[in-house]
């Protein structure tokens, strides 16, 4: 019997004989003339062993996606304005016919965008085994021996079946 795999021949020993073969001698009608003979019982026996094979796969890539967001700023500009008008009052300071310079700063404000990064879920890849039972159903075979006297002084053939196995 061959798997026709090397590797589960040769884990089981199964290099031998087709069991379509006969191993025993051929069928003699003849009564034999030797003091014994010897006919081979042999018997299957179900050998069942695993494989792991690749059921799939499974690929977990991390990608940047840019989404892009919108969010309302209010903003301020400052300008100097100079104007020209006349005097509320006729009263003399002590300031005239002096220099005098004056300077204001004008001001904008314009956005200044500032991203944070910070850890929202984790993803976990593992792999989980569990276990199951499978039955494996076959069939076997092996041979049984039928012996069948008779008896000349009653002239009627008997069969009686005899069970004989190679179990081990």
């Amino acid at each position: 019997m061959s798997t026709g795999s090397i590797f589960w021949d040769a884990m089981f020993d199964m290099w031998s004989a087709p069991l379509g073969r006969s191993v025993a001698r051929p069928i003699n009608l003849q009564p034999s003339s030797q003091a014994e003979e010897i006919i081979p019982l042999a018997e299957e026996t179900l050998i069942v062993g695993k494989q792991t094979v690749t059921s799939g796969t499974t690929t977990v890539r991390r990608v940047v996606v840019e989404t892009p967001v919108q969010q309302q700023v209010t903003l301020y500009d400052e300008k100097v304005i100079v104007e020209r008008r006349k005097p509320v009052t006729d009263a003399v300071t002590g300031e005239t016919l002096t220099e005098v310079t004056i300077e204001m700063i004008e001001t904008s404000e314009r956005p200044v965008v500032g991203k944070s990064v910070k850890v929202r879920e984790e993803v976990v890849v593992r792999r989980e085994r569990t276990q199951r039972i499978e039955t494996v159903r076959d069939t076997v075979r092996r041979h049984e021996i039928e012996i069948q006297h008779s008896d000349e002084n009653h002239r009627s053939g008997r069969t009686r079946p005899a069970i004989a196995s190679s179990r081990k």
